[in-house]
């Protein structure tokens, strides 16, 4: 009997959480429908991986816009749960399955690492079936699964990722030339309110540093201030965690991106208004103080003198490729756990 399970989309990082999963789901059988938000690359990398999706929203550009955007989407995932009645419904962001599967009594699990969400990841926790997090996670929910790895090493353990080396080719790279990579996000998702990253001066800061040890790449959500277009980086949202691997060096005020890179083994500096808050604590102190990837910062200036002293490291590349290999082997491999957790709950039906 094939089990159908509902995945909903919000973030192009939560295309590469569940990719590997949903591809071995459906290798053994599974139903899956993919529920989308048309957000940054999210559905270029859906369609790379050439899995079918429907849209259900653009992203809102302020609260009001956000807010509209919520109610339409849990209309709209009432309107496909009743249709398609999976059994299942999955997320990395609980603010729209965690209701709408309380409503309709079809179970839920949320993949989450935000210990301080907003108001719409409160509800997620509150509605969700089962709340699924990293064994760091500081919180402790009712429903709470907890497993003692990262969501990220889903894709970036060295069982699903091999880098690609033609990507220095795509950067149009010299043999054994080096670079770095600078990622700059938007700051205008719901959980990103008030919350804000790193100004112009700053930006112009970390670029100076980082081309003294080889070309810069930036890689933005938003648009990029004239001063710093020529460095935008032009390569395939698929292949960004192989350029990741080989870059010297990461910084930037992504989440996401800061704990990519460190798992990768490529030194890695975060800089926002977030540090030193709840929000993914649990995550980035293990990452930090555990495993020593990434370092986080409020103070751009800590965070600059930081990039300083690692430039001038010219060691730091091979030590962190150690890092990477002591993390990997301490962890367990995510991608294993949730196939794992799936057919639990497929027998529990």
């Amino acid at each position: 009997m094939t089990y159908k399970i509902l995945v909903d989309i919000l973030h192009p990082a939560h295309v590469h959480k569940l990719r590997n999963l949903l591809w071995r789901l459906q290798k053994e059988g599974n139903t899956i429908l993919i529920t989308a938000r048309d957000k940054d690359v999210a559905c270029r990398l859906l369609d790379a991986y050439k899995f079918p999706y429907k849209i259900l929203t653009p992203l809102g550009k302020n609260f009001p816009t956000l807010a509209k955007e919520l109610l339409v989407r849990y209309y709209k995932l009432f309107r496909i749960c009743k249709k398609y009645k999976p059994d299942l419904i999955l997320g990395c962001s609980g603010t729209n399955i965690a209701l709408i599967s309380r409503i309709t009594g079809i179970p839920s699990y949320v993949l989450a690492d935000t210990e301080d969400p907003k108001l719409a990841g409160k509800l997620a926790y509150f509605f969700a079936d089962k709340i699924v997090t990293p064994k760091c996670f500081r919180r402790d929910f009712k429903r709470h699964i907890k497993f003692d790895s990262f969501f990220e090493v889903a894709y970036l353990h060295p069982e699903f990722f091999k880098p690609d080396e033609n990507v220095k080719k795509d950067l149009n790279l010299k043999e054994n030339e080096k670079y770095s990579i600078v990622r700059f996000v938007s700051w205008k998702a719901s959980h990103d309110l008030f919350e804000k990253g790193l100004d112009l001066q700053f930006k112009k800061n970390i670029v100076e540093e980082l081309s003294k040890i080889g070309k810069v790449f930036i890689s933005s959500e938003g648009n990029l201030e004239p001063e710093l277009q020529k460095y935008q980086i032009k390569v395939s949202p698929e292949k960004i965690h192989s350029v990741l691997y080989y870059a010297q060096m990461y910084v930037g005020d992504s989440q996401t991106m800061a704990t990519e890179a460190g798992i990768l083994g490529t030194p890695s500096v975060r800089c926002n208004s977030l540090v030193g808050t709840e929000h993914g604590s649990g995550q980035f102190d293990e990452l930090q103080k555990k495993y020593g990837v990434v370092y986080s910062f409020s103070d751009p200036k800590e965070a600059l003198s930081k990039i300083k002293e690692m430039v001038n490291n010219s060691s730091i590349k091979e030590k962190w490729q150690k890092k990477r290999e002591f993390l990997i082997q301490d962890k367990v491999n995510t991608t294993e756990f949730l196939i794992n957790l799936v057919k639990e709950q497929r027998k529990s039906n």
